[in-house]
């Protein structure tokens, strides 16, 4: 048999405030300055500004919607844990007495769903700086950064117009694309053209110039590796070729350069973020849809680059250095 469901629920919001930047454990067992033992559905620990900050975290999957006396009792817990915030889980919502308790304690009454909304912003963060660390440690290990200029990851043509246009258009022109959970699929030029069709409808004549221009400058272009120049031959070279594009989308995120072009195109399929389909490009408007189509590509790389024990060492490892360490060593033990 499988794990209870109330079981699952607990990993659930413990795996979203891991997520949130939080150590968490399950089950665990808090002892206070008094010598109470309380057994703690989810702790969640972190720190900020240098200050160790604790939550305790009850997680009720009830059918029915949670009662005061609950909220009463983790105000106490979280009182005698001396505990910064107690959270109350439930799908079944509260009854207003309960409401009522929780005003003006450092308890929050909550769902999974409405967590993840509240954090949403957070969420994207954490993920673009682990990206950004992923591609830190890849960059380390590989020595990506003795690149021939014909390998350095510039704006193509395609990306500067659209990011001329996305500058130049009324914001309210951008909300098709960028109110969508998914980034625009391209796979040809003739999309494109359309995406610009949609920007640029309606404006000034002095625009529609501009746009014609860029238009008629609208080419993709892949990125070339200088085969000779780099160590470890072909496949390395495209690993390589790979992290580039991926760290001038990351940049582009960072300094809010949008939209990012994305080229789904590398010349092994084993490094195609979805090698059952032919090359592609997308168009992201933001994080949201940037990051699913960066992710698949840093974990191909990952896993063609480094062993098992390698990308374990990686996972265990906060810190950049000492991962790069690690693995390093491990390199002189072999």
């Amino acid at each position: 048999m499988g794990e209870p469901e109330w079981q699952r629920y607990q990993q659930r919001v413990a795996d979203l405030l891991s997520n949130l930047g939080f150590a968490t454990k399950v089950a665990e067992k808090l002892t206070s300055a008094r010598g109470v033992v309380h057994e703690i559905d989810v702790s969640a620990r972190r720190v900020i500004a240098g200050v160790d900050v604790l939550w305790v975290v009850e997680c009720k999957l009830w059918k029915s919607a949670v009662t005061k006396e609950k909220v009463a009792a983790l105000a106490d817990i979280c009182g005698d844990l001396g505990a910064d915030r107690g959270l109350l889980m439930s799908e079944s919502g509260f009854q207003s007495g309960a409401i009522q308790h929780a005003t003006g304690r450092s308890i929050t009454l909550t769902s999974v769903g409405d967590l993840r909304s509240n954090a949403a912003a957070d969420l994207l963060e954490r993920r673009q700086r682990e990206a950004e660390r992923r591609l830190q440690d890849l960059d380390a290990i590989l020595n990506v950064r003795r690149w021939t200029g014909s390998m350095l990851a510039e704006t193509t043509q395609v990306e500067a117009g659209l990011q001329f246009l996305a500058a130049c258009v009324p914001e309210a022109r951008l909300l098709p694309f960028t109110s969508e959970k998914e980034a625009t699929k391209c796979e040809t030029a003739h999309d494109v053209n359309e995406v610009v069709r949609k920007l640029a409808s309606g404006s000034e004549s002095w625009y529609q110039q501009a746009v014609r221009e860029i238009r008629d400058k609208l080419a993709f272009r892949r990125f070339e590796a200088s085969r000779g120049s780099v160590p470890g031959g072909p496949r390395a070279a495209e690993v390589r070729q790979r992290l580039a594009l991926v760290r001038s989308y990351l940049i582009d995120a960072r300094i809010g350069r949008w939209p990012v072009v994305f080229l789904d195109e590398p010349a092994y399929p084993r490094l195609r973020s979805d090698s059952s389909h032919p090359s592609r490009r997308y168009i992201a408007w933001t994080l949201e849809q940037l990051l699913p189509l960066v992710e698949p590509v840093l974990t191909a790389c990952e896993e063609h680059e480094f062993t098992q024990r390698e990308r374990d060492t990686l996972h265990r490892t906060r810190q950049h250095r000492s991962a790069v360490r690690s693995i390093l060593h491990m390199d002189l033990e072999r």
